[in-house]
């Protein structure tokens, strides 16, 4: 089984409507539920500049429980709440830190 980790944020784009042809994104994401199974972190709203302020883990995991229909999901999605020290660390914050020569701090 292959296991795709992605952020709330990252959660996000992956759903909205205007990164795929119109009427297009269910069809693309029943693929992707056919193939491997999601599991979406949560993420600290004021580290994550695309999120809503304030957004609670609890208001992450209930948006993506209720972001899609199970027929596109196939019960492949999953949330996952995340160590509040980890909340705010970001795979950009990490590929800067590996740029600058600092994997410690990755």
């Amino acid at each position: 089984t292959i296991f795709l980790l992605v952020g709330y944020d990252t959660w996000e784009r992956v759903v909205d409507p205007k990164y795929y042809p119109e009427g297009r994104r269910d069809d693309a994401l029943r693929s992707l539920f056919g193939t491997v199974e999601v599991v979406v972190t949560s993420r600290d709203s004021a580290s994550a500049s695309t999120m809503a302020p304030g957004l609670s883990a609890e208001g992450q995991a209930a948006a993506v429980r209720s972001g899609l229909p199970a027929e596109v999901t196939h019960g492949r999605l999953h949330f996952m709440p995340n160590d509040e020290a980890l909340a705010a660390v970001s795979s950009s914050a990490a590929r800067g830190a590996l740029a600058g020569d600092d994997p410690a701090a990755a």
